[in-house]
């Protein structure tokens, strides 16, 4: 990467910044958002057009590239005006959103790009109550580099963005000058570091068995791996499967695991773990108990004080979790689902994701310096649950809304991420697996298990 330049350079990067710009270059950890819109009349490649130039002004991490500055990386504006963007003859947004989870320059920037897929004739509003005012429908994929925004601020943006084509397609003036919120550094989480490290370096004996717990941990195998026979030759590419669960299953499951005293997150995480073991079993692995090795995505903002509604950026952590499923799962599923939620509760109260954060970099050195040995540790699955969408993304625009919404991330060397969250009184989900290490056929027969186990348990 180049040390020169004659952007306007802003500040050195925080360490997950740095860290996912080293993932990037091996396209891991790419994001991508499949965005369905309905319009009133036909929408207008122009439109969306400008849309996205004036959303590239009023967002201030959309303007962002990487560069090196006497051996730092720094994050620096663009040296001029310009966003990727290009319409497309695809019409398949799962294909396209897997095309576009590669790397991008991060010298140059724009370290985002979109495309809009062709209209097509016949295609229905997802949302049957809208079809009559919304007749018109075409799909949007935006992807990004993680460094500049996690889920939270990508869900700000695209909402932002409804909003700016709405007043495009009305003809009225946009104000570029407003910005749609600060790119903060994550200074309360940076605090929470230091207190937490702080507290583990005064109890030796607390942080030896953390550090001990973490290499056995380390040691288990990875059992999706273990059983799974790797596709020969699988290209090392992310590819996507996505699976809608109808209104009235999706609110019967919301329902359920509310009487049963968990969250959706915690009811979710017990059926892929119970969907894991009936795979496992399937192969002819045969054990009376299985330690899934999960990873859950975490929010940081939910730690800070005050208002957090204008930080953008990306302030996700990432923590282990791990809880014994028994074969017999079935028998006594809401039951082992309190215990996944329980442990899930205990982790995220006592900031798990700061301790195993810290405890990694005493096991390996600096988290970015450990990609390709994280690689080789793995895990079973990571996860990210963006919650109810329907107070993040507006319904009250006048000519485009957004009736449709998925969410996928590239993690090629890590085997299976699952994304979810509800929009519209629906659940939407994606499996996202690498080719090289996952068939197609074991993902279809996986996501089919896993939705058949939904419905038997509700």
């Amino acid at each position: 990467m180049a040390t020169t330049g004659t952007c306007k350079w802003l500040r050195p990067t925080s360490e997950l910044e740095h860290y996912f710009d080293e993932a990037q270059n091996i396209n891991l950890y790419l994001t991508s958002y499949m965005v369905t819109l309905s319009s009133v009349a036909p929408l207008q490649d122009d439109h969306v057009r400008k849309a996205l130039l004036h959303l590239y002004r009023k967002v201030p991490t959309l303007r962002v590239c990487f560069r090196l500055c006497e051996g730092t990386l720094w994050a620096c504006e663009m040296d001029k005006e310009e966003i990727d963007f290009q319409v497309i003859e695809d019409t398949d947004p799962r294909k396209v959103a897997e095309d576009m989870m590669v790397r991008f320059n991060s010298f140059t920037g724009p370290l985002w790009r979109a495309r809009l897929l062709r209209a097509r004739e016949g295609i229905q509003c997802p949302m049957p109550e809208l079809q009559a005012a919304f007749p018109y429908t075409r799909s949007l994929v935006l992807a990004n580099h993680h460094g500049i925004a996690d889920g939270t601020s990508n869900l700000k943006i695209v909402d932002l963005f409804l909003q700016i084509l709405d007043d495009v397609i009305e003809g009225k003036t946009i104000n570029d000058e407003e910005q749609l919120g600060e790119w903060d550094v994550g200074e309360e989480t940076k605090r929470l570091e230091s207190k937490v490290e702080a507290e583990l370096e005064q109890d030796p004996e607390y942080l030896q068995s953390l550090l001990d717990e973490t290499r056995r941990v380390y040691m288990m195998p990875v059992l999706t791996v273990q059983a799974l026979s790797p596709p020969e030759g699988g290209e090392v590419k992310t590819k996507v499967m996505i699976k809608d669960l109808d209104k009235n299953t999706t609110k019967y499951f919301l329902k359920r695991c509310k009487e049963e005293g968990v969250t959706v997150h915690s009811g979710f995480t017990a059926l892929l773990n119970g969907s894991i073991v009936d795979i496992l079993e399937e192969t002819g692995m045969k054990q009376e108990a299985y330690h899934i090795k999960e990873l859950h995505t975490i929010n940081m903002r939910r730690y800070w004080s005050g208002d957090t509604s204008r930080s953008l950026g990306c302030h996700i952590f990432l923590f282990a979790n791990n809880v014994e499923t028994a074969t017999n799962w079935r028998e006594n599923f809401w039951e082992y689902a309190r215990t996944v939620h329980k442990s899930l509760r205990k982790n995220i109260k006592e900031h798990s994701s700061l301790k195993q954060n810290y405890i990694k970099s005493k096991l390996r050195g600096c988290s970015f310096e450990a990609l390709s040995l994280e690689r080789k540790s793995g895990r079973d699955y990571s996860s990210s649950n963006m919650g109810n969408l329907d107070s993040l993304v507006s319904t009250d625009t006048k000519h485009v809304r957004i009736t449709h919404l998925v969410r996928a991330v590239g993690n090629s060397p890590d085997g299976w991420q699952h994304n979810f969250h509800t929009f519209h009184g629906q659940l939407n989900y994606s499996l996202c697996y690498s080719c090289h290490l996952v068939t197609e056929q074991t993902a279809r027969h996986f996501v089919d298990q896993l939705f058949k186990n939904l419905e038997s348990v509700i």
